[in-house]
């Protein structure tokens, strides 16, 4: 239950950094630009508590002040949840309705790419867990 817990909240943390990206008028924010992450991220990682979760996926919309998270965690099942993020130039988030989601903050990294996907590396507190999870967007 706790890394079902755990994964809802990361996966929330991803995207409200990926939406907060896409909120600011002029793309900046007090320590510098705050990226656009407006789309839909597909999760490549999930690391709860410094473990790996092999098998976990999901994916992440973010809207210009939303997120919608969809997750799929082995031998804990399928979980989903919206809310609102907040994004600045290092840090990130996150607060949903979502009982499994909550509320959760962190850093985060954007590696943008013409070439390839757009990577968004994540660092999170949710729930007292430290949740870290990597998403792509073409």
């Amino acid at each position: 239950m706790r890394l079902r817990h755990v994964g809802l909240t990361l996966a929330t943390t991803l995207l409200a950094g990926l939406v907060l990206g896409a909120c600011g008028s002029d793309g900046s924010g007090p320590n510098g630009p705050v990226p656009d992450l407006t789309g839909t991220w597909t999760m490549e990682n999930l690391n709860i508590v410094g473990n790996n979760v092999p098998g976990a996926t999901g994916t992440f919309v973010f809207t210009a002040d939303s997120i919608d998270i969809a997750l799929d965690v082995p031998g804990q099942g399928s979980f989903g949840g919206a809310g609102t993020y907040t994004l600045t130039a290092k840090k990130i988030s996150v607060n949903t309705d979502a009982p499994l989601i909550g509320q959760a903050t962190g850093s985060y990294t954007l590696v943008a790419s013409d070439a390839v996907a757009d990577t968004l590396y994540a660092n999170l507190i949710a729930q007292g867990q430290q949740v870290s999870v990597a998403v792509s967007r073409p």
